[in-house]
């Protein structure tokens, strides 16, 4: 599974030299790589895999919430995020597809079934009057 997204956010200058002790000079550039994606990792963690192919927005409002409070952590703010896009597997696309398509049909013959009951019973009472 492969996400895109993206995200604005401000860094609070007067912090940023912490972060550059913190990470070194080449790693306080990708902190802010690193700690999105570990917390959009562990923003996923809350969901299981069918949640989140239908569950989109509240799987992006779980990750803005934790990108917020993390990049905090990093003497910046999170201006705006987005859930660009979810890409699956083909395998689990496919079967979830199936999987609709064996609802679609239960709930056809569900309506078929009720609607012949009622055909059922509106013949019986012609017969009875």
């Amino acid at each position: 599974m492969k996400f895109v997204s993206c995200l604005k956010f401000k860094r609070k200058y007067l912090r940023v030299v912490d972060i550059f002790y913190k990470w070194g000079e080449d790693g306080y550039k990708r902190a802010y790589i690193r700690l999105a994606r570990n917390e959009m990792r562990n923003a996923l963690s809350e969901f299981d895999s069918i949640e989140i192919y239908y569950n989109r927005v509240d799987v992006e409002s779980k990750m803005n919430t934790y990108l917020s409070a993390a990049i905090d952590e990093l003497h910046a703010t999170l201006d705006n995020f987005q859930l660009l896009d979810i890409i699956l597997p083909d395998a689990f696309s496919t079967s979830v597809e199936n999987i609709e398509d064996i609802r679609l049909q239960s709930t056809t013959a569900d309506f078929q079934k009720d609607e012949a009951e009622q055909e059922a019973e509106g013949l019986f009472l012609i017969i009875e009057l």
